[in-house]
């Protein structure tokens, strides 16, 4: 997640999405309008894959000036569990997002590697070639 300040740089231009995204450095933009018409609000939010432009998620939401922080929260959660469908899959576990290898032992070292504090060169190297 990109800190406020950094992704405003880009607010009102028309900037290309995969640019943004190679710029701020992520894999997802959530971008949106709102328009509002005396104690009514419309809030279109849309998140949408840096690397393609296709949209993961899109709503509409139409509520009066007042819900306006619970609207929020509701696009926040939207946009979290569209995101939570894509990392872990829709039965819930985790997907490889870069699957290499097939090789249990590449495994065993990958995941030694990875809950080792520090970890060492040798076994980070050794890992990164049976993957």
């Amino acid at each position: 997640m990109v800190g406020r300040s950094s992704a405003f740089q880009f607010k009102g231009r028309n900037e290309d999405l995969r640019e943004v995204g190679r710029k701020l450095g992520v894999a997802n933009v959530l971008e949106g309008s709102v328009r509002r018409d005396g104690n009514h609000v419309r809030i279109t939010a849309e998140l949408i894959k840096t690397n393609d432009g296709f949209q993961l998620w899109s709503q509409t939401y139409d509520r009066e000036i007042k819900d306006i922080f619970g609207v929020e929260d509701e696009i926040a959660l939207a946009a979290t569990e569209a995101l939570r469908v894509k990392l872990l899959g829709g039965n819930g576990r985790p997907v490889a997002l870069n699957p290499r290898s097939s090789n249990p032992e590449a495994y065993q070292v990958y995941s030694r590697r990875n809950t080792s504090v520090g970890g060492d060169r040798v076994r980070k190297n050794s890992a990164r070639r049976l993957l």
